[in-house]
């Protein structure tokens, strides 16, 4: 029963990691192209 609960709180931390990771690399990729047409 324990175990259970854990491995379910390990997999909620993995989805909400892999919900923020896209807007994490979007923001990084937007910073990116501000960089180049800074550089043109």
């Amino acid at each position: 029963m324990l175990e259970d609960t854990q491995s379910r709180e390990v997999n909620f931390q993995i989805d909400s990691f892999n919900l923020s990771l896209p807007q994490i690399v979007c923001m990084d990729c937007r910073r990116n192209c501000e960089d180049e047409l800074k550089e043109i």
